[in-house]
């Protein structure tokens, strides 16, 4: 077998219900899962595993998520900027992003209350 990997309470129970299910209704394996004895048993090492993984992704995607917003806060930062430059053509677009924005150096981001200046 490979190695062991952490198992949660959540993987034993998948684990049981899945057993339990498997093997007509016998219930002492389950229960041993359940109880966190059988820890090493295949099929909660697979539940284990298969969380692990799916944690893995999702944080995969949320690193993603924030760079991009991150990268899209500074762009908007720009807009308004430049857009809020007394240039005499006014400046519609920066109250609007500033409105959806709120306020982008602090990071608050509050759409509540009023924004545009």
């Amino acid at each position: 077998m490979t190695d062991e990997i952490e198992v949660t309470q959540a993987d034993r129970e998948a684990a049981a219900s899945g057993y339990f299910a498997w093997c007509s209704g016998n219930p002492v394996i389950p229960d041993r899962m359940k109880a966190g004895q059988a820890d090493d048993h295949s099929m909660v090492q697979a539940f284990a595993r298969h969380r692990a993984a799916a944690l893995q992704s999702l944080a995969a995607q949320l690193a993603e998520a924030r760079a991009e917003n991150e990268r899209l806060r500074g762009a908007l930062g720009l807009i308004i900027e430049n857009e809020s430059a007394d240039t005499g053509y006014g400046n519609s677009s920066a109250k609007i992003a500033l409105a959806a924005l709120g306020d982008w150096k602090s990071g608050a981001g509050d759409l509540g209350g009023d924004h545009v200046r």
